[in-house]
């Protein structure tokens, strides 16, 4: 009898260890599909704000339909499926945007619910900050500095990241055209200057704004993009 039930008992560990490893290999498999998934997810996120930055809400919306033929992402652990819910309903309401304002409203919405699942799940994700402009930079190196504090904002955002939130949107205030609402090149319309002005106080906001992030992203990049139509240039 203890002869039968020894091996019954190995059987039974044999049987246990290979439930194990089944159950890990089928785990490495969801991260290798969530991680795949992912980068498509953060390429058409990071396409939108790109698009709005421009003013172009007909491309942002292309790559919002993108994003939305992903939905929803099946690869994600129970934590994240629940998560996931919040960033469906803001892309829903997103794709029903009738301007580029509504339209950038909701992509921070959406920002937003981005960070509220990587945080329940545990996901890092990683923000890289630029070095803030030199005082003396010229303005196409004020403009590059420019363009990515406003992403490093958008992936603060995604990271659920607050500190390196308000970092970013302190580079991006600093980075301005028009330090103090005044225009040292001469070449930009009044308008343009106004909308400047407004850009710099939303970006100071940011340290006080702590549950308001996705709102303010949101007024940032539609405020860019009526800034740089005004100065007649592109935006990156």
């Amino acid at each position: 009898m203890r002869a039968s039930w020894n091996i019954r008992l190995v059987l039974g560990l044999v049987t246990l260890g290979g439930c194990v490893d089944r159950q890990e290999k089928r785990l490495d498999e969801r991260q290798e599909e969530t991680e795949v998934a992912m980068v498509d997810h953060s390429q058409d996120a990071l396409a939108m704000r790109q698009a709005l930055v421009k003013g172009q809400r007909e491309e942002a919306m292309a790559a919002l339909d993108r994003l939305r033929a992903r939905l929803p992402l099946k690869v994600l652990s129970p934590k994240g499926h629940l998560a996931q819910k919040e960033f469906i309903t803001a892309d829903t309401l997103a794709a029903t945007s009738p301007d580029l304002p509504s339209l950038a409203q909701s992509y921070g919405a959406m920002l937003q619910a981005c960070g509220e699942c990587h945080r329940s799940t545990g996901v890092r994700v990683e923000v890289a900050l630029p070095a803030p402009a030199a005082p003396d930079s010229p303005t196409v190196a004020r403009m590059a500095v420019h363009g990515q504090a406003s992403q490093a904002m958008v992936m603060a955002l995604v990271a659920a990241d607050e500190p390196a939130f308000v970092q970013a949107a302190a580079i991006l205030r600093e980075a301005s055209l028009v330090p103090d609402g005044l225009d040292p090149s001469g070449t930009l319309p009044p308008m343009a200057i106004e909308t400047g002005v407004r850009l710099g106080d939303l970006a100071a906001q940011a340290g006080s704004a702590e549950g308001r992030h996705g709102e303010l992203m949101g007024e940032i990049l539609s405020t860019c993009a009526s800034c740089h139509s005004l100065a007649g240039r592109g935006g990156g």
